[in-house]
C-alpha cells in the first residue's frame, strides 16, 4: 500500500501515534501505530511483506489499527490526546511531561 501523510498526532498517555493518510485510491484513513519513529506530514509510507518503509527507509513501525477517516473521529482523538504539540504550534517546553510516557518528546519539547 502507498500512503501520503496529511496530518499527525501523538497520545502521550499510551505512547502511540496517529496519522491521517491519503491512499493511492484516494481513500482517507486514520492509522494508529506504535514505534520509535514520528512520521512527518508529507511523508510517504509504503507497506508490504517487507514491513513499512517511510520515505524509502525501512522503519520498525507496528500498525495497531486503521480506521476510515472521519473529521469528527479525528477531532475526538485530537481532543482526547492531551498533547500541546498536536495543535501544530512549535513548542520548546511542555507542562504535561509528567503525564507523558515518551522518553523523548516527539515534538522536541523539554520538561518545563
Amino acid at each position: 500500500m502507498y500512503w501520503v501523510v496529511e496530518n499527525r498526532m501523538v497520545c502521550p498517555r499510551t505512547g502511540t501515534m496517529f496519522i491521517h493518510v491519503l491512499t493511492i485510491k484516494n481513500l482517507r484513513l486514520i492509522v494508529w501505530y506504535k514505534g520509535d519513529y514520528f512520521v512527518s506530514v508529507g511523508s510517504v509510507l509504503i507497506t508490504g511483506p517487507f514491513g513499512v518503509a517511510i520515505d524509502g527507509k525501512l522503519r520498525p513501525l507496528q500498525i495497531i489499527r486503521a480506521f476510515p477517516y472521519k473529521p469528527a473521529l479525528w477531532d475526538s482523538l485530537l481532543a482526547g490526546a492531551g498533547c500541546p504539540g498536536n495543535d501544530g504550534s512549535i513548542i520548546t517546553r511542555c507542562e504535561n511531561r509528567e503525564n507523558c510516557v515518551f522518553a523523548l518528546c516527539p515534538y522536541g519539547a523539554i520538561t518545563a
